[in-house]
């Protein structure tokens, strides 16, 4: 059975490394290139996380690129409260000495890998801000349009986002003209919000102990997240996680994970002084304009997690 082949764009925070811990260990998929990008932490700490998650998968090594440290038109607002200084819930973790990134351009190895294979075969994971998508689509949209489809984790649906950016979601706030360029491309987005993150789909404490003691894999999963953990008991006193981008993998992954989506037209407010960022979607299509995204509304518990701690134990 071939393997399904995917890209991974990632601003490597703690919930980012047990998303990609998903993929590297889904016999069922190879993850040919790792893209970093500045957002839950800078651009360098972001591809030192890469590395850091790699490594403790214990499967392969696929090659990772640095990318873009800024947005194209905003300012980066990083994560430091939720997921720590490192991204990593600060327990000193720090990739192997001989595991380095590439040194070519994460916008100019993507372009390579997309002229090296076939239109359709490729699928791109994005689980951060989308700069580097943004660029490439604006260097060389033809490329882009050989993806078979785009999964994102971005945007808040019917509620408010992330605690500094009441109105929108993290990753889109911090590049929306970028977010604006992926809707526009050509190319069938899945869009996967904020909001099926949460509810039910938590991790639980007893979840949490349960992965803890595992294996190496799944403690590794909690370990990284526990300034997570600690920010959610103080906003929700809950010890909990919030597993926003693990669950916009399993989207991408296993689509039976799936069990509410809506068809739509899409595009995120750029200039409000107040709402930039905030996902603006019409089910209706009232306009006749395209619809250029699938927007999930709602996310199997018992699937997602069958689906993601079988993996994660370990």
């Amino acid at each position: 059975m071939d393997k399904r082949k995917i890209l991974i764009d990632t601003d490597t925070g703690s919930d980012d490394a047990v998303a990609m811990l998903l993929a590297l260990r889904d016999p069922s998929v190879e993850v040919v290139a790792v893209t970093t990008v500045a957002g839950n932490v800078p651009l360098e700490q972001a591809t030192k996380n890469a590395l850091i998650t790699i490594h403790m998968a214990g499967t392969y090594a696929p090659p990772v690129y640095q990318g873009l440290a800024k947005p194209i038109c905003s300012q980066m607002q990083h994560a430091f409260g939720a997921h720590g200084k490192d991204g990593m819930g600060d327990i000193g973790l720090v990739p192997p000495a001989d595991m380095q990134p590439k040194a070519e351009h994460a916008v100019d190895a993507l372009m390579r890998i997309l002229k090296q294979h076939p239109a359709g075969e490729l699928e791109l994971v994005t689980l951060g801000p989308t700069c580097n998508i943004g660029t490439l689509i604006m260097r060389a949209p033809d490329l882009v349009k050989k993806l078979r489809r785009i999964t994102v984790m971005g945007g808040a649906w019917m509620e408010p986002g992330d605690y500094w950016v009441p109105p929108a979601e993290s990753n889109i706030r911090n590049d929306v003209e970028s977010a604006n360029l992926i809707l526009g491309c050509g190319v069938p987005v899945v869009m996967v919000p904020i909001n099926v993150c949460r509810g039910d789909i938590l991790t639980t404490e007893e979840e949490i102990e349960m992965l803890t003691a595992s294996g190496p894999v799944g403690k590794f999963s909690v370990d990284c997240n526990r300034t997570l953990i600690g920010f959610n008991k103080q906003r929700w006193g809950r010890a909990v996680i919030d597993p926003a981008d693990p669950v916009a993998m399993a989207v991408a992954l296993c689509p039976d994970c799936v069990e509410e989506k809506k068809d739509c037209v899409m595009e995120f407010e750029t200039r409000g002084r107040y709402t930039r960022g905030v996902m603006v979607y019409d089910y209706w299509n009232r306009a006749g304009k395209p619809i250029n995204a699938t927007l999930i509304t709602k996310v199997s518990e018992r699937r997602y997690k069958d689906y993601a701690y079988n993996l994660l134990r370990g």
